[in-house]
C-alpha cells in the first residue's frame, strides 16, 4: 500500500524552539494551503506545510526559518501517486530526489549536491528522431538520451502557464504560436524564436510563458556518449476554450 505524508498542522497553542506558532489557511481556485507562521512576525513561515486540493495532497513539506528544510514530496494532482520527492536544507535542495510518472515508476533521479544525473528511464519504445546540430547544420537523428531537465536547486517552482492576452481575447485573435529553442550541449536553453506569429500579444505571451525554463537544470541530449545540442519546435495554441 502506497504511504501518503501529510504533515499534521496542530492547534493552538505552537511552540518550535520555544517560539509561539500561529496557523495560516488560504484558499485559491485551485488549491489550499496550510502552514505555520511566528506569532511576532507573520512573513516567517516556520513547521509543517501542506498544499492541497479537495482534501487531497499536492504538496508536502516543512519550513524552517522561512526557507524550505527536510523532506518535500509533491504529488499528482488528484491521484495520491508521488510526483518527486527529496530533502532541503536552508532552501536548497541537496542529496538524491526522485522523480516519478503517473505510474508510480521511477524516471529520474539526481544528486543536488553533487550535481550529477543518477538514473534516468528511456520513453518505452521511443524512436524519436531530433534535431541535431552537426558540422554541416541541423540533421534529423536518433539520440541515445533525449534532453533531460530538473527543478532548479534553489526550491522555487518554475511555473509557465500560458495566459490568452486581454489583447486577443478583445479582438477574438486565435491560433498558434510556434517557438522553436535550442538545448545546448552544455546544458542550457537558448535561441528562443517565434517561427509562427500571432497578434494581440500571442507572440509575446507565448515566450513570456516558456522563458521560466531557463531556469531549469538542463542535462543535454547525447549520441555515443558524447553530449550534442538539439532544437526543438514547440507549438502553443491560443483561444477560448
Amino acid at each position: 500500500m502506497e504511504k501518503i505524508i501529510i504533515p499534521i498542522l496542530l492547534g493552538f497553542p505552537l511552540l518550535t524552539f520555544g517560539q509561539e506558532l500561529k496557523e495560516v489557511k488560504k484558499t485559491f481556485p485551485q488549491y489550499q494551503e496550510e502552514y505555520t507562521v511566528l506569532k511576532k512576525d507573520k512573513n516567517v513561515k516556520e513547521g509543517a506545510y501542506l498544499k492541497s486540493n479537495n482534501n487531497l495532497p499536492i504538496q508536502t513539506g516543512f519550513y524552517k526559518n522561512n526557507l524550505k528544510d527536510s523532506t518535500w514530496v509533491t504529488y499528482f494532482d488528484g491521484n495520491k501517486k508521488i510526483e518527486s520527492s527529496g530533502k532541503f536544507k536552508g532552501g536548497k535542495r541537496i542529496g538524491h530526489w526522485k522523480f516519478f510518472n503517473s505510474k508510480g515508476e521511477l524516471t529520474k533521479e539526481y544528486d543536488y549536491t553533487a550535481d550529477k544525473l543518477i538514473y534516468f528511464k528511456p520513453e518505452e519504445g521511443s524512436n524519436a528522431i531530433y534535431s541535431v546540430q552537426t558540422e554541416n547544420g541541423f540533421e534529423n537523428k536518433k539520440l541515445d538520451q533525449q534532453p533531460l531537465f530538473f527543478p532548479n536547486k534553489d526550491g522555487n517552482d518554475i511555473e509557465g502557464y500560458v495566459k490568452y492576452p486581454q489583447e486577443a481575447m478583445r479582438q477574438g485573435i486565435s491560433g498558434t504560436v510556434v517557438l522553436s529553442y535550442l538545448i545546448t550541449e552544455s546544458g542550457k536553453l537558448t535561441d528562443i524564436l517565434v517561427l509562427k506569429p500571432l497578434g494581440g500579444g500571442c507572440s509575446e505571451e507565448a515566450v513570456r510563458a516558456i522563458y521560466p525554463m531557463k531556469q531549469l537544470i538542463w542535462i543535454p541530449g547525447n549520441i555515443n556518449g558524447e553530449p550534442v545540442t538539439v532544437k526543438y519546435t514547440l507549438p502553443i495554441k491560443f483561444g477560448v476554450q
